[in-house]
């Protein structure tokens, strides 16, 4: 019960920040500042804290990195085959990608760090890591090998060398 009237919390929050957005009183330049306040300075924070004094062979398992890149590639797996019929490939890329890639910084872990112990928030915070290592390249195949677009993942724009 703890963790639903945690969740309530969170999102009682985003819908007071939506009503500050549509009120004009968080307007875009108040907006980018607390986004970048969160991102650069709360989230590197929390994630600090809850790891420092922690050793890395206790918090990433191998057990736990199989879970995790079993969870995301079945997850990206099951995405593109419901999504493979769709005929243009920027919506099928873009369908794919929304499936798996999921918001642990901004509101998965915060919510992990407000409901749990230090030891399940130091876990957290090494999935988010690890997932973000995994899902931004993942990503970034999946956009620019479906979509028809003119990028390489090889080469930069002009061709004249490859990627080491």
């Amino acid at each position: 019960m703890e963790v639903l009237s945690r969740l309530l919390a969170l999102l009682a929050l985003l819908l007071i920040g939506t009503g500050l957005r549509l009120s004009g009183v968080l307007d875009e330049r108040r907006t980018q500042r607390l986004n970048d306040a969160a991102y650069y300075v709360a989230l590197p924070a929390l994630i600090f804290v809850s790891t420092y004094e922690r050793s890395i062979g206790d918090l990433l398992t191998p057990a736990l990195v199989v879970g995790m890149l079993s969870v995301l590639f079945a997850t990206a797996g099951v995405a593109w085959l419901i999504h493979r019929d769709r005929s243009e490939g920027r919506r099928r890329s873009v369908a794919i990608t929304q499936s798996y890639h999921s918001n642990l910084g901004y509101l998965g872990l915060p919510l992990v760090a407000a409901t749990f112990d230090d030891q399940v928030t130091a876990v957290a915070s090494v999935i988010l890591g690890v997932v973000s290592l995994i899902q931004v390249p993942l990503t970034v195949v999946l956009l620019s090998t479906i979509n028809d677009a003119d990028a390489s993942i090889a080469r930069n724009s002009d061709s004249s060398y490859a990627i080491p």
